[in-house]
């Protein structure tokens, strides 16, 4: 915020107002969970729900997601992004893939096919370092780096460029988990001037 204003001297901050955000998360939650008890809340906007019990076929999913988005609309005002995927890696990437209020439908066997295109920083656990080491080995898109050997990513990122090839590839058997422990508590302050910390 302090570099905000010092660029734009003239704009008007409003307070936050994060009771109002927690309600409608809140909301938000409570029609997911009419649908599935499977949800994961990640954050206060990001949930994976898992479908797997409720559907027979795979079109019944998309349904849902459709339905699901359609109720949000209409009973709390928000439009929803949403990813239809067989894991929570290639859902996530497919919810931020069409936003403001897209669909994005990964069907089973397209994993691979879906990401290949996209540059390799929408793959959790590749941040700009790990981007920039990648892109010294000519390596810039997800398909660039799923055609890369385990062993050759083991080679330069030990455990962590295994588990990126498998993320390449499209592979997550993470399972939706409804409870997480809590970890830590924080609130942020932002004082008038930088304090120079």
């Amino acid at each position: 915020m302090y570099r905000a204003l010092r660029l734009c001297p003239d704009a008007i901050v409003l307070p936050p107002r994060h009771g109002l955000y927690r309600d409608y998360s809140r909301r938000v939650m409570e029609i997911l969970r009419q649908v599935s008890p499977l949800v994961e809340q990640i954050s206060i906007d990001e949930v994976y729900l898992d479908l797997t019990d409720q559907v027979t076929i795979w079109e019944e999913a998309t349904e849902i997601a459709r339905r699901l988005q359609a109720r949000v609309k209409e009973e709390v005002g928000l439009s929803a992004s949403l990813g239809v995927a067989t894991n929570k890696l290639v859902a996530k990437i497919a919810s931020d893939h069409d936003k403001p209020g897209g669909l994005t439908v990964v069907r089973p066997g397209e994993e691979a096919a879906f990401l290949s295109p996209l540059s390799v920083r929408v793959l959790w656990g590749v941040g700009p370092v790990t981007a920039e080491k990648l892109a010294e080995m000519g390596i810039t898109t997800v398909g660039e780096l799923a055609r890369r050997s385990e062993e050759e990513l083991r080679a330069h990122f030990g455990r962590h460029g295994v588990e990126m090839a498998q993320r390449a590839r499209g592979i997550d058997e993470r399972p939706v988990v409804t409870d997480h422990e809590q970890k830590s508590a924080s609130q942020e302050m932002t004082f008038t001037r930088d304090l120079g910390w």
